[in-house]
């Protein structure tokens, strides 16, 4: 039994090793993508002083690497982009968790049709469903009071990690629309479109929609 319990724990520990070790190299792949979109940024913006645009070959660059991300831009110099929601990168949202007396919550991401990481707060057998930005403003037309969400259940709610990072990640959405306006990019333009997507991406650290739906974006945060 004791031979039997030292195999199980030696095969749990090579698996904790195995998760971390993929764990790292996927962070250190998505911190080197975020690296790589950041120094085209700065070329195309260099770019945009010198020629007016950026060039063909560094709007090339930048898409390719906004779709290793996860983020489908169609042609950067012709057709509308697309968003492939099933490929988005999400982490740290849409997981639900239990508060218990059948209280549940889940943070989710910005969406095209909620612009901000917003938060629902469910308990089926008191039919109470509430939705709310992470800011407090209303979300599908719902806030937490307004659902009759108690008050106990909503401190624990917003002193989650998942919800304190939607507010992290709504602050550095807020600063990359500021750096967008300060470069004077035209986001009707799908060269400058680009170079606000890898803004965004770079400054909010993960890739929550495709370019498409940016000026959206940047209008409601």
């Amino acid at each position: 039994m004791k031979k039997l319990a030292n195999q199980i724990m030696s095969f749990i520990l090579v698996l904790t090793m195995v998760f971390a070790t993929g764990t790292t190299a996927f962070a250190a792949e998505q911190n080197s993508t975020l690296y790589k979109i950041q120094q085209l940024v700065q070329k195309a913006e260099s770019e945009r002083e010198r020629y007016g645009e950026a060039t063909d070959e560094t709007a090339k660059q930048l898409q390719v690497a906004l779709e290793a991300l996860g983020v489908e831009t169609g042609s950067y110099s012709g057709t509308q982009p697309v968003v492939l929601e099933d490929v988005i990168a999400t982490r740290g949202y849409g997981q639900t968790h239990d508060l218990g007396k059948g209280w549940t919550y889940r943070v989710d991401r910005p969406s095209s049709d909620n612009a901000k990481p917003h938060v629902h707060v469910d308990n089926n057998s008191k039919n109470i469903h509430g939705v709310e930005n992470v800011d407090g403003t209303p979300s599908h037309g719902k806030t937490l009071d307004g659902s009759k969400v108690p008050k106990d259940v909503q401190k624990k709610v917003k002193d989650s990690k998942d919800y304190k990072k939607g507010q992290k990640d709504l602050k550095k959405m807020q600063e990359a629309k500021r750096e967008i306006h300060r470069r004077k990019l035209n986001l009707s333009v799908n060269k400058d479109l680009l170079i606000a997507a890898g803004i965004f991406v770079t400054a909010v650290g993960v890739a929550f929609v495709a370019p498409e739906f940016l000026p959206a974006l940047l209008a409601a945060v």
